[in-house]
């Protein structure tokens, strides 16, 4: 249960992330999210999450990397799941420019 709660977070924030993205008229050429809970003992005694990482990967054209950032952050106030979640949920991002088309990775 505690890695479904980690991947629903990041499913979250990616379906959010591409909904303010396609509102916004930012193209998303390639999104890898990956999530990380953290699990110790709280303040409060008990053993539970203290915190989840999401380390997000974007590309988008290069005249779209701030408007692309900005989507992305927007996306971190809109996710219902860590809206619900009483422990923080930081985002790690990396917003790139895509390979042109046709062009060898």
């Amino acid at each position: 249960p505690e890695d479904l709660l980690v991947a629903s977070t990041a499913a979250c924030y990616a379906v959010t992330l591409a909904a303010v993205a396609e509102l916004r008229e930012v193209p998303i050429r390639s999104l890898s999210v990956s999530g990380t809970g953290h699990v110790t003992r709280r303040n409060d005694g008990k053993f539970g999450f203290v915190a989840i990482e999401l380390d997000v990967r974007l590309e988008t054209d290069p005249d779209l990397i701030e408007a692309a950032e900005r989507a992305a952050r927007r996306a971190e106030e809109q996710c219902i799941v860590t809206m619900a979640l009483d422990v923080p949920v930081h985002v790690g991002l990396d917003v790139r420019t895509a390979a042109p088309e046709g062009a060898l990775r």
